[in-house]
Order: C-alpha cells, then sequence, then structure tokens
C-alpha cells in the first residue's frame, strides 16, 4: 500500500478494485465515454445532414410516370377439398366467421409491381 502522506485525506469514494493498479481513473474513463458520445453524435449529425440535403436536392421536381404495373411471375394452382369448414372468431367476444379452406389456389408464384419514371436521368434514381 502507498505510503500516506502528511496531512492528506483519502479519497472520498475510493476507486473499485478492477480499476485500482492499471493505470485508469475515473476521470480517464468519463473522458473516453464523452469521447465516443461525441463520435456518435458527430456520426449522427453527418447522416442526418447528408439525407436532407439529398432529399433537398430532389424535392424541387415533381415525379411523373410513364407506366406503372404489376404482375405475377411463375406459379402453379393448387386445389385443397375433403377439409372440414370451421367457425372462426377474429375478436374475442365477435361474431363467429365459417372459414372453408377448400378451393382453388395460385402458389409459389412472385409478385411484381413496378414504375417506370418519365424523364430518366441516368442509372439511380434520387
Amino acid at each position: 500500500m502507498r505510503d500516506r502522506i502528511r496531512g492528506a485525506t483519502p479519497h472520498p469514494r475510493p476507486l473499485p478494485a478492477a480499476t485500482r493498479g492499471e493505470g485508469r481513473t475515473r476521470r480517464s474513463l468519463r473522458v473516453r465515454r464523452l469521447s465516443q458520445q461525441r463520435g456518435r453524435v458527430l456520426a449522427a449529425v453527418s447522416v442526418a445532414a447528408i439525407l436532407i440535403t439529398a432529399q433537398l436536392a430532389c424535392a424541387d421536381e415533381s415525379i411523373s410516370l410513364r407506366d406503372m404495373g404489376s404482375f405475377h411471375v411463375g406459379g402453379r394452382l393448387a386445389e385443397i377439398t375433403g377439409k372440414p369448414v370451421k367457425e372462426v372468431t377474429f375478436t374475442p367476444g365477435g361474431v363467429p366467421a365459417k372459414v372453408d379452406p377448400n378451393g382453388t389456389y395460385q402458389v409459389e408464384q412472385m409478385y411484381v409491381q413496378y414504375f417506370l419514371p418519365a424523364n430518366e436521368r441516368g442509372a439511380i434514381p434520387c
């Protein structure tokens, strides 16, 4: 243990055992945390500024479309037969509804929705 200096009073709250002897003080840990927080805030502000600038650059022009549509790709028809009709209550205390799972269904397809701009300006839209 360190020799006590005459007239010196002990620290009111001693450092935890994990930080003693490692060269770390509470102040240095606090400074490191503040530095990390400042870095996070600076990164968040930078990202926000970039996004706002990009949106303002595109906000002047309205978007007009040449065409838009949707379609399904692939898939097959599946038929379900012989299943019982069930009574299902969708909300507690609600009126029960009859659900019949039998029928023909389109399955295993991909749905595509597209929008084509009237004025194409490049490969990456803004």
